[in-house]
């Protein structure tokens, strides 16, 4: 019995050492084959599937179309997108000049926008009503300027908000025509300005404000011929009226102090006529061509009233006065200004007629006039039908009558 167990024994253990052999055999080759693996190149990549055909279908859960990519008749590409109910309502395709195009349609199938680059590189939306009229376009110019552009049912252009070349907002409005009739713009100094246009394309009126905030309207004639303006520049509101050529010929002006004044003007620009008034009164001036000669008449201060008449160089060579403090004269003058000749009321109500010589020096007066008496120093006050003569320094050589009225 011993026997057979060391048998037994000796077996297990020759069975151990061909197992510990063979697990030692295969860790070897798994070591080696997983050296060899980090050893070998990788495998060259897989060349892209590439599906070719005219076109591609997209179907929906019932089967139907919803969106398809292919050629169109003329053989450009596109992309077609469909509802529920199989209308196509938006269509992505090149156009026949190789243009970009993007197409929106409603449940009808009718165009309602589209977005596309032009056969310039211009790009352009549009936006259609339910009959498929453009009604509104946007698009950008070569020249890189913006613009929208409303329509009538008609696809005529009826307003137009864009930039001009100066990079400033314009906003226009068109007739029937397509022809401008007004348009409101922001200026280069940012200033703002209204313009409305006849039937002609002629602008006839021009409202805007200058760079000192001043506001000013124009008004034109058919020729385009400025006839009427009006502003209130430094303070003080004008109203201007030109002739035919353009140039002023009536004004009316408030002053900053608030005193008007009316002027006309002649064909050359000189003031011919003017009428305003002050603070104290109110005056009216006549002149000639030279703008020297003319008339002159005011109201001043204490109802102080003159009306004179000017010569060729701009001296009074007449004056017919009021004043408070005397009565009314008439005064003549030469062309050197000197006082020659006074006929009026003196400030007692007697009248009187001076006559002096060219330096202004009174050498006769007739009627009532006042004497200073050399031996009293008394003002002795002649009779309205006194005649005196004087020399050049004033002093009286001769009177008549010889009887003397005191005061």
């Amino acid at each position: 019995m011993t026997e057979q167990v060391i048998e037994r024994l000796e077996l297990l253990e020759r069975r151990y050492r061909r197992l510990r052999w063979i697990l030692i055999a295969s860790l070897s080759a798994a070591g080696l084959f997983l050296l060899m693996a980090q050893a070998a190149p990788p495998p060259p990549p897989r060349a892209p599937v590439i599906l070719e055909a005219s076109a591609f279908h997209l179907l929906g859960a019932d089967g139907r179309v919803r969106a398809r990519l292919g050629l169109s008749i003329d053989g450009q590409p596109g992309l077609t997108l469909t509802d529920d109910a199989g209308e196509i309502r938006a269509t992505l395709a090149i156009e026949d000049g190789g243009a970009p195009a993007l197409t929106l349609k409603d449940d009808a199938g009718t165009v309602r926008a589209t977005f596309a680059i032009q056969k310039g590189g211009q790009p352009e939306l549009t936006l259609h009503d339910a009959d498929d009229r453009v009604r509104a376009r946007v698009r950008v110019y070569d020249d890189g300027t913006p613009s929208v552009e409303l329509s009538d049912p008609s696809g005529r252009p009826r307003a137009r908000l864009s930039l001009a070349a100066n990079d400033c907002p314009v906003f226009a409005l068109m007739s029937t025509r397509g022809d401008p009739v007004a348009a409101f713009a922001v200026q280069a100094d940012d200033t703002a300005k209204l313009t409305l246009d006849d039937v002609q394309g002629t602008t006839r009126l021009a409202l805007r404000t200058h760079s000192d905030g001043a506001p000013s309207i124009v008004l034109d004639d058919a020729n385009g011929t400025e006839r009427m303006s009006m502003t209130s520049a430094a303070g003080a509101p004008r109203l201007t009226l030109n002739d035919g050529e353009g140039r002023p010929r009536s004004m009316l002006i408030a002053f900053p102090t608030g005193e008007p004044a009316l002027s006309f003007l002649d064909a050359g620009g000189k003031v011919r006529a003017l009428l305003q008034t002050t603070r104290d009164g109110a005056g009216l001036e006549l002149a000639g061509a030279n703008g020297r000669a003319g008339l002159h008449a005011s109201v001043g201060p204490e109802e102080n009233v003159q009306l004179s008449l000017k010569d060729g160089n701009g001296a009074v060579a007449a004056q017919l006065a009021a004043m408070g403090g005397s009565g009314p004269h008439l005064a003549l003058a030469d062309s050197n200004g000197v006082l020659r000749a006074q006929l009026g009321l003196r400030s007692w109500e007697s009248p009187f007629l001076d006559l002096a010589d060219d330096q202004g020096v009174v050498r006769a007066a007739l009627g009532s006039v006042e004497l200073q008496n050399p031996e009293s120093n008394d003002q002795v006050r002649r009779p309205p039908s006194s005649l005196v003569l004087f020399d050049t320094d004033g002093t009286a050589l001769w009177k008549s009558p010889l009887k003397k009225s005191r005061r």
